[in-house]
Order: C-alpha cells, then sequence, then structure tokens
C-alpha cells in the first residue's frame, strides 16, 4: 500500500540510533522506509503499534493505516517526534508531498489554463452585472413597479434583439426563480475563478480551496433546484420568447421526431438542455467524490473541477454572443426577416450551441494537455 519511497540521507544528529539512510533498512530490528514531504526525510519503523495516529508534516497529513501485524514508530525532519503502538502493519500515505504541489503549481501556471482562467474570470463578472445590475434578471417578479419600468426600459432600447419576455418571463412565480436560479448562479460563476486560481488553492494550506469548494457546490444544487423549476413551468425560450420556434435546426430535428418516430424522443432544444444539466450535476459530484477520496487523487479532481466549471459558465458567453448575432442579422436581413421570432431564435440558439460546445471542448483540451509529460 505504499507509494515509491523516495530515497534521502538523513543527518546522523537528526535521527539518533536510526542511522537509516535508505528505504527498507534495518534499524534497531525494524524496518525502515524514508519518504520525503517538503524537503523533510520521513523514516517510518514497523514494530507493535496500538491506535492509528495522523501525523502534521509541513501542513501536510501524513496518515498511518493500520492492519494486522507489529508496531510503529515514525521520525522525520531534524526532530524524532515520537512513536506510536498498535497492533497491526501499518501503511503509510501522504496525501501531497513538496513535489507533486509544485507541479500543480507549474501545471496551473501554463499559458493555456491562464487564459481559461481570464475567460472564466470575464464570465463570473458578465455574470454578475447581468443578474444584479443590467438587465438586473435577480430582481425580476420583486415587485410590479419594478417590473412595469424595467420592461419599459427594454423594450425601449433592446426590443431589437428578443421580446421583454427573455427576461420578464419568470415574474410569473415571483421572485422564486430569481432566489433559486439567478442569485446562486451569480454565487456560483464568482467562486469559479477563485477555484481555479493557484495561489487561491494552495491559500492557508489548502483550506480556502476546500471552503469555497464546498460553498461552489452548494450554489450549484441550488441553481439546480431554480433549473428545475424552471422545467417544471416550461419557462424555456422556445416556448414562451419565439412562438414555439427553437432554431431551424431544431424545427427540422422535431419534425423529422413527429413524423418519423412518433415523438418518441424529448423536443431538441429541450433534450438538449437536459443534458448539459445532467453533465452539471455529474461533473460536481466526481468534483466533490475525487476531492474527498483516499488517497487523495489531486489531477483527477482538478479534471472533474474544470469540467464542471465549464458545464456552467458558458451560459455568460452566450449572451453577448446573442447580441452580436442579432447585430449581424439586423445589418445583413432585410425587411420584417430580421425581428421575426424564427430569426431571433435562430440567434439564439445556435449562439448556445456553439458556446456550449466550445466550453466543454476547450475543458477537455485543456485537460488533455495538462496530462501530457513535462
Amino acid at each position: 500500500g505504499f507509494d515509491p519511497p523516495v530515497q534521502c540521507k538523513v543527518p546522523r544528529m537528526a535521527m539518533p540510533r536510526m542511522l537509516a539512510t535508505a528505504p527498507a533498512s534495518r534499524v534497531g530490528g525494524a524496518a525502515c522506509s524514508e519518504w520525503r514531504a517538503r524537503g523533510f526525510c520521513v523514516a517510518v519503523l514497523f514494530g507493535a503499534c496500538r491506535r492509528r495516529p495522523c501525523l502534521a508534516l509541513g501542513g501536510r497529513r501524513l496518515q498511518l493505516h493500520l492492519g494486522a501485524g507489529a508496531g510503529v514508530g515514525a521520525t522525520w525532519g531534524r526532530r524524532r517526534r515520537g512513536a506510536a503502538r498498535a497492533r497491526g502493519v501499518c501503511t503509510v500515505r501522504m496525501a501531497q508531498d513538496a513535489e507533486q504541489s509544485a507541479a500543480t503549481v507549474a501545471r496551473a501556471t501554463a499559458p493555456e489554463l491562464e487564459v481559461i482562467n481570464l475567460v472564466v474570470l470575464a464570465s463570473a463578472v458578465f455574470m454578475a452585472i447581468w443578474v444584479l445590475a443590467v438587465p438586473g434578471s435577480w430582481w425580476v417578479g420583486s415587485s410590479p413597479e419594478h417590473d412595469a419600468w424595467a420592461r419599459g426600459v427594454y423594450e425601449e432600447y433592446a426590443s431589437f434583439f428578443a421580446p421583454s419576455s427573455i427576461v420578464f418571463k419568470y415574474n410569473v412565480l415571483g421572485q422564486l426563480v430569481g432566489w433559486t436560479h439567478a442569485l446562486p448562479g451569480v454565487v456560483w460563476c464568482m467562486l469559479a475563478p477563485l477555484q481555479l486560481n493557484p495561489q487561491v488553492r494552495q491559500a492557508a494550506g489548502g483550506a480556502l480551496h476546500r471552503v469555497l469548494g464546498r460553498a461552489m457546490l452548494a450554489a450549484a444544487t441550488v441553481v439546480m433546484l431554480g433549473y428545475a423549476i424552471i422545467d417544471t413551468n416550461n419557462l424555456y425560450a422556445d416556448a414562451v420568447d419565439f412562438a414555439g420556434h427553437g432554431g431551424g435546426l431544431a424545427d427540422a430535428a422535431d419534425a423529422l421526431n413527429a413524423s418519423q418516430l412518433g415523438q418518441l424522443l424529448p423536443p431538441f432544444n429541450l433534450g438538449g438542455v437536459r443534458v448539459v444539466a445532467l453533465w452539471f450535476v455529474l461533473t460536481g459530484v466526481q468534483a466533490w467524490l475525487s476531492a474527498g477520496q483516499a488517497p487523495k487523487d489531486a489531477s483527477a479532481h482538478r479534471e472533474w473541477a474544470l469540467r464542471h466549471v465549464a458545464s456552467g459558465v458558458w451560459v455568460a458567453a452566450q449572451r453577448p454572443l446573442f447580441a452580436a448575432v442579432r447585430l449581424a442579422q439586423g445589418l445583413f436581413l432585410t425587411g420584417g426577416v430580421a425581428v421575426a421570432p424564427e430569426t431571433m431564435a435562430d440567434a439564439f440558439y445556435y449562439s448556445a450551441y456553439f458556446v456550449t460546445a466550445l466550453y466543454i471542448g476547450v475543458a477537455e483540451w485543456a485537460i488533455r494537455q495538462d496530462a501530457r509529460p513535462k
């Protein structure tokens, strides 16, 4: 049950009567294995043990897991810290050593990951503005006066992009969607760049990263509760905002589903958004499980965390891309075509398809880049 031991020489003054300089050497009739952690050498002796100690070492944890056998004493650094005795064969696992920590920081500061971190940060800032300020989707349903005023402003300055219902349709449920989907979504988005930041991950020995990670997953749980409310009430853009149109691709797929499959499959866009929602949940669960498993697999946790971020933060990029596509449609389409519901639906859903595939695809590319031998 050991990781490969690392050769290290321990000064005689550091380990009196334990002049061990190599793994599996014999000291006082006990087998000695040495392990390197944060520049210190750790010597573990096997003997009769009585309980399972967990020794702090340079901010890391050295866990002694008991089985069935003889004893253990532990000495590390320049000073002997003591020994514990119990019945069992003890196996030693280190959650993380100095080399792994340095490699993690090096990977996190790779150019491609720095770009990803900046994109996630920009997306988080955009979502905070969108939800809390302009157009302020969290405030929708807070009061009839607010909604009347905000709807009037929208229809005067932004009605070309989409009907005002694209923002205000949720007020049929009061502010419920704002509290259960929009606001926790902002919390989740703002925590995402912090969790990807290597300095934050190393702060306080990783304790801050763990606390923020739990908060982020708690926010994700509430976000999905809000999504379930939206789904149950069918408050989707194609159903409410675009007169039943889900874009050319979805309309064609739904027609084929109706004519050839008797509507065996769900509507194209509905099925797609549910798959993305399921992926969001699955990646969040995997990120949580990989963080808590023992021994901890930092690489697996990092991969699932990046997938989880990509599966949710794409929403922030879809809004400005949709606006850009609508402006392009206004420039190149004539007559009333540019403001037809079908045209708006094309811009909305094709933007969503593109950024979803882009964000998830870039996350997978970054994971594979990270896995390449350095």
